[in-house]
């Protein structure tokens, strides 16, 4: 397997910010997308604000895009 090209963006957020990271597997791949989830469900429980975050894992010849919506806390 080649070395996939992860896009993370943050597109509906006030600093929209667009970050980078070389992916080495398909292990590595399931399991940033486990901590992304964590991370965006932290800061929407602290700021009780939703957060929507874009992934975007680029192959040489194909690309996949994941969009994940994290809801504010509801007490």
């Amino acid at each position: 397997m080649s070395i996939i090209v992860l896009k993370t963006s943050y597109p509906y957020s006030s600093d929209e910010q667009t970050e980078y990271k070389l992916i080495q597997n398909e292990v590595e791949k399931v399991s940033y997308i486990s901590k992304i989830k964590e991370k965006t469900q932290a800061i929407a429980s602290k700021t009780n604000q939703p957060q929507i975050i874009k992934l975007e894992f680029i192959y040489p010849e194909d690309k996949e895009t994941y969009l994940y919506k994290t809801l504010k806390h509801e007490a």
